[in-house]
């Protein structure tokens, strides 16, 4: 399974020692030591950077053979004549509605009407899936482990059940390679007040200068256990003054450089078996309806009362959320809701005021219309 090493500041220390056969042993069995700890944290703290979850639904993944129960089918049954519908099969606390048969189902020209259906139990298995896909991991660098395997997470629609798989990787590309200035380890010198020092099988004598271990820079890489072009020394420093521990002196240096960073483009593919499921699967049966025949199913009568009954209670339900806000304003803004409703009720005053004035203004001109209108008469004795 692909795992990822990383290197940071800090990371690593080499132990130079006086040249002797005790201090050569000493300095390869520390360093060796370093490296293993160090690999071991670094795969169990990035093992989860390595995996991907893929859907069904993913481009990632297509179907080699379907099964049975991965899809709805409508069609002719096992009898002649008979027509028939099977939902994919769903899980049993699902919600049922989505997976139910069609009143009516047409296919070409002809119309077929649902006779009944049943929900059953079904097992769902054999489904063979082709995973194919490619992605980039990014920050690649010289220690980094480049496995041949890939691993990824498949979830089962509907089931959202999730599966590890661990595929085959059919091809790596390094791509944007280019080099930071985050590469760094301490040094620690033994023996600090000796003349010549020994790094592996080599022994040198340190500069008298600010760089002291400059042009022995690739034994340090060699120490560390690093791949010369991926990782280059810059300078060297030392961190401080000479210090006494148990008797011996020691000197404290640090290593300052560049490594090699890169993005790796992989490519997996592989065919997989889902796993068996347990679920649902509805049933039913069709009966062809003659070519003049209008069905108007037995909800359809009910419907319309019930729509009209549903308009009014939507409404209802509207009216209610309106007056709820107007309330929840008149809560917020006491007093911009009292001018408002002030303003509303003046200009209710002045339109009955308005129309009061209209009313008397006409009112001598339609009773002189009234009163000449039929023949004069003279007064009764």
């Amino acid at each position: 399974m692909m795992r990822r090493r990383y290197f940071s500041a800090l990371m690593f220390t080499a132990v130079l020692v006086f040249a002797s056969p005790a201090g050569k042993t000493m300095a390869s069995q520390v360093s060796e030591n370093q490296t293993q700890n160090t690999t071991e944290d670094m795969n169990a703290a990035v093992s989860s950077e390595t995996e991907k979850q893929v859907s069904d639904a993913d481009d990632a993944i297509t179907t080699v053979e379907e099964v049975f129960g991965e899809r709805p089918y409508y069609g002719p049954g096992e009898t002649d004549g008979s027509y028939v519908y099977y939902s994919q099969v769903f899980p049993k606390d699902a919600d049922q509605d989505p997976y139910l048969p069609e009143e009516e189902h047409v296919e070409g020209n002809d119309t077929y009407r649902l006779v009944d259906y049943e929900v059953q139990e079904q097992t769902l298995s054999g489904r063979k899936k082709h995973i194919q896909d490619t992605l980039l991991l990014k920050d690649y660098e010289g220690i980094d482990e480049i496995s041949e395997t890939y691993k990824v997470e498949i979830a089962d629609n509907p089931f959202q059940t999730v599966t590890d798989y661990t595929l085959p990787v059919t091809e790596t590309k390094r791509v944007n390679e280019r080099w930071e200035d985050s590469f760094t380890f301490d040094i620690v010198v033994e023996h600090a007040d000796s003349g010549l020092f020994q790094i592996g099988n080599e022994v040198i004598s340190l500069n008298q200068t600010a760089d002291p271990f400059a042009g022995n820079e690739g034994l340090l890489l060699k120490l560390i256990g690093v791949p010369k072009d991926a990782y280059q020394i810059d300078h060297t420093a030392w961190a401080g003054n000479m210090y006494e521990q148990n008797g011996i002196l020691y000197r404290n240096a640090v290593a300052y450089g560049k490594k090699l960073v890169y993005d790796l483009e992989i490519s997996y593919e592989d065919v997989i078996t889902l796993p068996e499921e347990e679920g649902y699967q509805i049933r039913a049966q069709y009966e062809l309806l003659p070519k003049d025949a209008s069905v108007m199913p037995e909800s359809t009568s009910k419907s319309s009362g019930s729509n009209r009954w549903d308009w009014l209670k939507n409404l209802w339900e509207e009216m209610i959320k309106f007056l709820k806000q107007i309330a929840e304003t008149v809560k917020k803004h006491p007093y911009i809701t009292a001018v408002v409703f002030f303003l509303l009720f003046i200009a209710i005053i002045l339109y009955l005021a308005v129309r009061r004035r209209t009313k008397d203004a006409e009112e001598p001109e339609h009773v002189s219309s009234r009163w000449h209108r039929g023949p004069k008469r003279g007064r009764r004795r």
